[in-house]
């Protein structure tokens, strides 16, 4: 092995390009520039803070053990972050794992280990409160499993079973509770698997004549987060080994959480004993992500990767992409990394390519504050830069209160986000706006008209 940085690199690429896709390898690995390798150190070049943090995400073990294998040992990897494309300026990152006891030799999988040993709760640490955001379809089954992490043997909330349609976040508010638990109670043995891998587990024990072994093992475990429960059901000998690990746990005082896309009432094929367990504690919904939500998940996302998008591009992305979660952040890497690696502005039209499929498509038109201001702009025949300044013209105040009339009627943005892309408004003046809007509508029949055939506009 050659100690060339750019030879090592060229080299890794070659592995790195059999083991996944084209468009992967183009979009994420191409653009890499190799800085350094020095003092078993190899340094790479990313464009955004983004970039590597999808790579992280993503690509880690894969990146690892291609250095390690080219390199014929383990070498540290590091990242030269590009924090601003204007001036040029750099930061250093090292990289980091994605789970716990991923590079420890004293964490140890489980089913084959004694009791007494640590294990490998098998949680994804980027899968914590911190980025599991708050709203009102999430914010009792966050609250409760905030709770348990905090005290897991003094809540009335066992077991703690999470039940809702795929992709609205419950594996990460789960994945989230062992996170949270592992860092308040570091000896704590806490176990994160999803149902066909215990499913899987139990065969095997069963095929090595190690079934007392696995009971042992489940038994032994201080927390227990069961991902995905409904994949049990119609599987007997699994149901009562399970039921055995449940009992002993909860009698036990032992925390039990469970994941399932629906409630446990209308979990058909699963044992009735079992069932009446899954409802002695707490069951929390979670529900479909509403507008303010998925605005809020938007911005968290846009404010850690140290972008700055237009409210306007947030409101229809929101808007738009309104099935789940998952699909949601999905539509906005696939936008940013369009923008980084293209170097495109991050505008509506933008996310109109990237969201415009077939099936992708909303029902309705999108209407933002921006295109009410364009339509507000060009019936009054004044400036946009008018409209969002401090003018107090007759005409300018009146299209301006039209404009926070109309986006507050037509779009699903909130009071403080309608007056912060009016001129850095206060919510209050949006309700006075608002207010006096209506109140012309009522005594003026002309202005009446006019906005009658503006919301018309508006939604041509």
């Amino acid at each position: 092995m050659s100690s060339n940085v750019t030879e090592l690199w060229q080299q890794c690429l070659l592995i790195i390009k059999d083991n996944i896709s084209e468009d992967s390898f183009n979009t994420w690995f191409r653009p890499i520039v190799p800085s350094s390798y020095e003092d078993d150190k190899l340094t790479l070049g990313v464009p955004s803070m983004f970039f590597y943090e999808f790579i992280e995400e993503h690509f880690v073990s894969l990146l690892h053990s291609t250095v390690k294998r080219v390199a014929g040992k383990q070498i540290q990897v590091a990242y030269n972050v590009l924090a601003d494309s204007c001036s040029g300026t750099t930061t250093n990152i090292s990289s980091t794992t994605q789970c716990y006891g991923a590079a420890t030799a004293t964490k140890l999988a489980p089913v084959a280990v004694n009791v007494p040993q640590d294990i490998d709760p098998q949680l994804n640490k980027s899968y914590n409160f911190n980025t599991f955001i708050e709203g009102k379809t999430n914010r009792l089954a966050r609250q409760i499993g905030l709770s348990i992490a905090n005290s897991p043997k003094d809540t009335a909330f066992n077991p703690m079973f999470v039940y809702g349609n795929p992709t609205v976040g419950k594996t990460h508010l789960v994945q989230a509770i062992g996170v949270e638990t592992k860092r308040n109670f570091p000896n704590k043995r806490v176990l994160y698997l999803s149902a066909n891998l215990f499913k899987t587990q139990f065969t095997t024990a069963v095929i090595n004549n190690r079934l007392n072994d696995f009971i042992n093992f489940y038994q032994s475990l201080d927390m227990l987060i069961i991902d995905d429960i409904q994949l049990i059901k119609d599987v007997e000998k699994t149901q009562l080994a399970f039921f055995n690990i449940f009992d002993h746990l909860y009698k036990m005082g032992k925390q039990l959480i469970l994941t399932s896309d629906c409630a446990p009432d209308k979990l058909n094929g699963m044992d009735e004993r079992l069932l009446s367990r899954f409802q002695w504690g707490v069951r929390a919904e979670i529900e479909k992500p509403d507008f303010e939500l998925r605005r809020a998940i938007l911005e968290h996302r846009i404010k850690n990767d140290g972008l700055v998008v237009d409210n306007n591009v947030i409101d229809y992305i929101a808007t738009a992409v309104n099935d789940n979660v998952r699909n949601l952040v999905g539509t906005l890497i696939s936008i940013l990394a369009r923008a980084t690696i293209l170097g495109e502005p991050i505008t509506i039209d933008l996310a109109q390519k990237v969201i415009g499929t077939p099936e992708a498509k909303p029902a309705k038109k999108v209407i933002t504050i921006d295109s009410i201001c364009d339509v507000v702009c060009k019936y009054y025949a004044i400036k946009k830069d008018d409209l969002t300044s401090s003018l107090r013209c007759r005409e300018v105040s009146q299209a301006r209160h039209i404009a926070i009339y109309l986006s507050r009627k037509y779009t699903k943005s909130s009071l403080k986000s309608i007056g912060k892309t009016m001129g850095g408004r206060d919510h209050s003046t949006v309700k006075h706006s608002c207010a006096q809007v209506e109140d012309l509508m009522f005594s003026d029949k002309t202005f009446k008209n006019d906005v009658t055939l503006l919301e018309q506009k508006i939604q041509e």
